[in-house]
């Protein structure tokens, strides 16, 4: 069962309806949820797509990863159960400034 965005105060749009703010060459997604294959399939249609991508305050659980990505930040963004299958993998960062609530069972 995949879970619905947990938004932590903030408004979160699918990644489907929103085109990334380009800053410096870095495509930078704000404030998104995805779920599932939606980033494969992103991918699948425009390869390449989050190469170089930043992504701050996104709810990302249950996300399965492209398998090729490179220079990659994810800053204060929630990865539960995320999947990453990578074949070629470079400078993924993940970072965090403000303390995600969540319960281990």
């Amino acid at each position: 069962m995949i879970r619905e965005p947990s938004s932590h105060g903030l408004q979160l749009r699918h990644i489907t309806e929103v085109r990334p703010v380009v800053i410096h060459g870095a495509r930078v997604f704000v404030n998104v949820y995805a779920r599932g294959t939606d980033l494969v399939e992103m991918d699948a249609k425009e390869p390449g797509l989050f190469n170089g991508s930043r992504w701050i305050s996104c709810d990302l659980d249950e996300t399965v990863w492209p398998s090729t990505l490179r220079a990659v930040t994810i800053l204060d963004s929630s990865l539960r159960n995320s999947i990453w299958k990578m074949d070629y993998a470079e400078n993924i960062r993940i970072m965090g400034s403000v303390r995600i609530n969540f319960q281990i069972t």
